[in-house]
């Protein structure tokens, strides 16, 4: 930044000289503490108002009237997070569907960040291809191009070593064929659909921790034995408290309960 400084001793000041930019003036003769003015702006994107030398002046070459709208920090932040996602696709301008190319990226981006730019784009097209297996595993980041005529369905992870079938997209099923391991997995989701279905017969669910608790023999006040609470059996009524059946009585069942007091005369 110039600065031009004024004598205003001077009856007129030294005349500004053509062509050389001068943001800002000092008064020498001032009181107060020097003071240079700086042009600032505010963000469209984060509302902050900043320097205008931390927005980008052409984020890409098609911008036009969008120039210089929003900083750098929110620039970054919208390409992290193209990054983050892991679709590249997304890495487009914040005001139009331009999408930005690696030069326009590494403008606008840290070295360390573009470096993770660069790995992720990698990574998208080599995953892109149907050549391509990338590891299962949660905690693994390799993967590699297959070739299936050499290893067929089998796929094993240099880094980690996990194995996985490409066929059943599961982790490899030892000692069973693909057609095998499809027929157990299907046994296997017949008895637990008949377990549900024999679960939700033979028991129910605690008013309050909803554990499922079964009744085998005894009568019908229930105490669970997960979080201790008391009610009826038939109509769920809460046993405890101010409010409870121990405390006012059977008309506190509900009414359609065979143990309301309404209805204990049918019992006889």
């Amino acid at each position: 930044m110039s600065i031009t400084i004024i004598d205003l001793t001077m009856d007129t000041p030294p005349p500004l000289t053509p062509g050389i930019e001068h943001p800002a003036t000092i008064d020498l003769t001032a009181s107060t503490p020097m003071s240079v003015t700086r042009s600032k702006k505010d963000c469209e994107i984060c509302y902050e108002n900043k320097a205008i030398n931390t927005f980008p002046l052409c984020p890409h070459a098609n911008a036009g009237s969008h120039a210089r709208l929003a900083c750098i920090k929110c620039w970054k932040a919208h390409i992290n997070a193209a990054i983050k996602d892991g679709n590249l696709d997304n890495a487009k301008c914040l005001y139009c569907e331009h999408t930005l190319t690696p030069s326009e990226i590494r403008k606008l981006l840290t070295k360390p960040d573009f470096n993770k730019w660069l790995d992720q784009a990698a990574k998208t097209c080599m995953e892109r291809s149907e050549e391509f297996i990338a590891c299962p595993s949660a905690t693994c980041s390799w993967g590699c191009y297959m070739d299936k005529d050499s290893n067929g369905n089998i796929f094993t992870c240099k880094l980690c070593a996990m194995r996985y079938c490409t066929e059943c997209k599961v982790p490899m099923h030892e000692g069973m064929t693909c057609e095998e391991h499809a027929a157990r997995k299907a046994q296997l989701e017949l008895e637990n659909d008949a377990s549900i279905i024999t679960v939700k017969a033979t028991t129910k669910q605690c008013p309050k921790c909803h554990a499922r608790i079964e009744k085998n023999h005894g009568c019908d006040h229930m105490r669970c034995t997960k979080c201790k609470h008391e009610f009826c059996w038939e109509c769920f009524a809460n046993y405890k408290g101010s409010r409870g059946i121990a405390v006012v009585g059977n008309n506190m069942h509900e009414p359609k309960c065979k143990y309301h007091t309404n209805r204990l005369p049918q019992l006889q």
